[in-house]
């Protein structure tokens, strides 16, 4: 799910030099094994890291790779790919652009590199091109094969990478120019193919696994799509967000099994290969539950192998919680769980919670990332601690941080123990 965080303010967005090239180390085999179980997370030794670009916070670290990432990159006032064919600006995030018909919320998905050393994010290439043809006025982001073939993706962010047998697949986050041609309906979980040779993603390989659905004033957004290999299985989840005039009513976690072809990948028991946001085909794994600090929002932001299991990392909120920037206690507060069981009913509400001190600040995208030594920290998207009681208690990075800081929020790597 995307939230644009400028100037200070968190809103749901419906619709919602050397670059290391060939260099990168890969970490040791034996240390990025599904032996390696996460016990608990440091932060107090966590600290803010360098963006690429504006509101560049959700990354998906590339299979073997610590030093590639996929990221999400915004479109300029002008329509071009913010850091890429355009300035590194917020410019295409100002709503004010919509009046005199100049682009706004578009994302696009682009190849970044982390130095390590340095902590800093440096935009390598677009892999998902949704800057606006001049000739058309239309994204450059086009499916090239497949049932989809010929559908404009207006807008990709939000990604996850898996490697599955030979493939490496990504899903993200997408809404569309002409959805309504091929029956999806905006705010949807998109997937594709990702090449490592050609550092590309394969557009002819991509598709739309589960639509948003729209009913009267209610729509279902499936949104943050995340994928799971585990057991030789390949998994798809995303958040089932009802919403109303724009509003969150409830967002809860469901999943289903996907079916692998020779070339594109669909939800398993899904009639015409597309799922809908509460498709029967799927389950809810993680329900909000009767709590004023986590009835409203309940939602996955990674998978990682741990032992015989995986871990699961997600965001937990309640009453008058629709986004990062929600003042009541324990928005969007960072979750950890440890499971086995990918697709039951209510799965992830069972799961062993894992972590004596979590961090409490609001969060966004959290994700395991390896480093070229082989030690696992937390990245994620962290807001600036609220004074609500609970927000102030243990934030990352910790309050030195942002007693001195100025900005809204952190993208923030967190140690973690083993």
């Amino acid at each position: 799910m995307r939230f644009l965080i400028l100037s200070g303010v968190a809103a749901l967005v419906l619709g919602l030099s050397s670059l290391f090239l060939g260099k990168h180390t890969k970490a040791p085999q034996a240390l990025q094994s599904a032996r390696t179980i996460i016990r608990d997370l440091d932060v107090l030794k966590s600290a803010a890291v360098s963006e690429p670009g504006c509101d560049a916070t959700a990354f998906a670290q590339v299979p073997d790779s610590p030093s590639l990432f996929i990221g999400r990159q915004s479109i300029t006032a002008a329509g071009k790919l913010a850091g890429v064919n355009g300035p590194n600006d917020c410019s295409g995030g100002d709503r004010k652009n919509e009046a005199v018909g100049k682009p706004y919320d578009r994302w696009g998905l682009v190849l970044d590199s982390f130095d390590w050393r340095t902590k800093q994010f440096t935009i390598v290439k677009p892999l998902i091109d949704t800057s606006l043809d001049p000739l058309t006025g239309r994204s450059h982001a086009t499916i090239t094969g497949g049932p989809m073939r010929g559908l404009i993706i207006r807008s990709a962010y939000d990604p996850s990478i898996v490697k599955f047998g030979k493939a490496e697949f990504v899903s993200f986050e997408c809404t569309f120019e002409n959805g309504e041609r091929f029956g999806v309906d905006q705010t949807s979980s998109c997937l594709a193919v990702y090449d490592p040779t050609k550092r590309a993603i394969d557009m002819s390989r991509a598709t739309v696994a589960v639509s948003g659905d729209r009913g009267g004033n209610i729509f279902h957004a499936a949104s943050l799509p995340r994928l799971l290999s585990f057991g030789g299985k390949l998994y798809l989840y995303w958040a089932a967000t009802t919403m109303k005039q724009g509003g969150i009513l409830r967002s809860a976690e469901r999943g289903a099994e996907l079916t692998v072809g020779d070339r594109i990948p669909t939800v398993r028991g899904t009639k015409g290969g597309v799922a809908k946001s509460l498709d029967p085909a799927s389950t809810e794994v993680w329900a909000t539950e009767d709590s004023p600090l986590s009835n409203v929002i309940a939602n996955v932001t990674s998978f990682t192998p741990q032992g015989d299991g995986f871990l699961v990392l997600g965001v937990l909120g309640g009453n008058g919680c629709e986004t990062p920037g929600g003042s009541s206690p324990g928005c969007f507060r960072l979750a950890m769980k440890r499971s086995s069981d990918p697709l039951a009913p209510l799965s992830f509400n069972r799961a062993q919670s894992v972590g004596t001190m979590l961090p409490t600040n609001p969060e966004e995208y959290a994700v395991p990332v390896v480093d070229p030594d082989g030690r696992w920290w937390i990245l994620a998207h962290f807001v600036r601690p609220l004074s609500n009681g609970y927000s102030g208690r243990a934030p990352a990075p910790p309050m030195s941080f942002w007693r001195r800081a100025t900005q809204p929020s952190a993208l923030t790597l967190i140690p973690t123990r083993l």
